[in-house]
Parts: C-alpha cells; sequence; structure tokens
C-alpha cells in the first residue's frame, strides 16, 4: 500500500502528479539511452544532464517539501530487494552528488573521475524496472 510517513492514501491529482513524474524520468532514460548507444555518442554533457533529470524526476515523489507537506511516497512501495537497494543508491546520487555536492563529495571526485558523470549504460535497465515497480505500485493503489 502506498503511504506517506503520514499513513494517508495518495489524493488522485497527487497520485496524477507521481506517475508524471515517473513517466518523465522513462522519457529522459530513453533520451539517454538513444544517446549512450549512438555511434559516436552524444555530447557528454547531454549524457549528464539527462542522468541528473532523470534521478531528479524520479526522486520528487520520494523527497520532502510537496505543498502537502512531507513525502508522498516511502521506499516501501519498492517490494523488491534489489531494486530497493538500487532506489537506496540513487538516493545517495542525489543527495550528496547531484542535488547537493559538497567540497567533500567533490574532493572525492578529484582524484578518479568527474563528479558529475551519466549514469552506466548497463544501469539504465534497472532504472527502468524501479520505475516500472514503483509505477505500478501507485496505479494498484485505487480507492
Amino acid at each position: 500500500m502506498n503511504r506517506t510517513r503520514h499513513n494517508r492514501e495518495l489524493t488522485e491529482e497527487e497520485r496524477s502528479t507521481v506517475m508524471a513524474d515517473l513517466k518523465q524520468a522513462e522519457r529522459f532514460l530513453e533520451l539517454l539511452a538513444q544517446e549512450k548507444a549512438a555511434t559516436p555518442p552524444g555530447p557528454a554533457a547531454l549524457r549528464e544532464a539527462l542522468s541528473l533529470a532523470a534521478v531528479v524526476s524520479y526522486w520528487r515523489p520520494f523527497a520532502s517539501g510537496r505543498p502537502s507537506g512531507g513525502k508522498w511516497l516511502s521506499k516501501d512501495v519498492i517490494s523488491t530487494p534489489e531494486l530497493r537497494q538500487f532506489h537506496t543508491e540513487l538516493d545517495v546520487l542525489r543527495n550528496k552528488v547531484w542535488a547537493h555536492t559538497t567540497g567533500k563529495s567533490h574532493q572525492r571526485a578529484k582524484g578518479n573521475r568527474e563528479i558529475w558523470t551519466s549514469l552506466a549504460r548497463v544501469v539504465i535497465p534497472k532504472f527502468c524496472d524501479l520505475i516500472h515497480e514503483v509505477k505500478s505500485s501507485v496505479a494498484g493503489h485505487d480507492h
């Protein structure tokens, strides 16, 4: 059952907004996959922007700060352990790398690779599976 941390059901408007956010994330991932499959691949900045847009769009329903207060979804809507772990990894990427970059996270990246990189090609199908599971959970929760 998809309840917020306040243990209430989503309104029809909230559910519609969640589904729109998830569909937007899917569109960004489709474009990212096309860019990565192109020969030669599209510009790195475009792949990075599509990655960021996909993660941010996916994360909106799980983030605090919605007009109704609190989070609309919790990770409890994800039943598959592997996908729940991937959700947690996306949370770390979003909060520590893309959305809230700190000097510490930037310092770690300096020695290895650029901090703002695109999602790996192999991650895209797993991300799509995660979105599908969340969408199914949200859509399957009828009044």
